[in-house]
């Protein structure tokens, strides 16, 4: 069996006393909204990123990719060190962090993570990409990700799907630094 250099990248959601562990957003706005159009994109921002403010809960664990349900990042200090050693190419921005139960600001590390490292991946020839009409919106799917051979050569460490951007993919070599590391709240998916 041929092992596998790529795998998807995802959040994992993490229990604590029965309840998901996440960071919930406080002021998402029409401003956060507004950056959302260049957030795909892997080009630094053409406008400021608004302030950002998660509440956590201060005495239960904190992943190093912490769940939560906007299109942010919310990366530990720790798992942002082991992508700059990587090589990883991205932009940080700050976030406040806040405690639930306190309301007052925790000096805790996280902060919003923006992947910058967007390639050309796909074998058109040997992908399946399922086309599917959504209310007169044409919606692609990737059912099957053959990738080809000039984005193989590279060994990028962690990138994004050009054309699927929501997609991000992770080398192996990374993944398997990250688990050596103790790294939290990383999932990964065969592709």
């Amino acid at each position: 069996m041929k092992k596998m250099l790529y795998y998807r990248f995802l959040r994992k959601s993490i229990t604590w006393n029965g309840e998901v562990i996440n960071a919930e957003i406080q002021n998402y706005s029409g401003e956060h909204l507004q950056i959302q159009s260049e957030w795909w994109y892997g080009t630094p921002l053409s406008i400021s990123m608004p302030d950002v403010r998660f509440t956590i809960a201060e005495d239960g664990p904190m992943p190093d990719n912490y769940w939560n349900a906007t299109l942010f990042d919310l990366y530990s200090s720790r798992m942002i060190s082991i992508f700059e050693r990587a090589g990883v190419v991205y932009e940080l921005f700050p976030a406040e962090i806040v405690g639930k139960k306190s309301g007052r600001p925790l000096q805790v590390g996280y902060q919003v993570f923006r992947l910058l490292e967007i390639e050309d991946v796909i074998d058109l020839t040997q992908s399946v990409i399922r086309y599917e009409d959504h209310r007169g919106r044409l919606i692609e799917h990737l059912e099957k990700l053959v990738m080809n051979e000039e984005f193989m050569r590279k060994q990028k460490p962690l990138v994004r799907i050009r054309g699927f951007e929501n997609i991000t993919i992770i080398h192996a070599e990374l993944m398997a630094l990250l688990d050596q590391e103790g790294i939290s709240g990383c999932k990964y998916a065969p592709l």
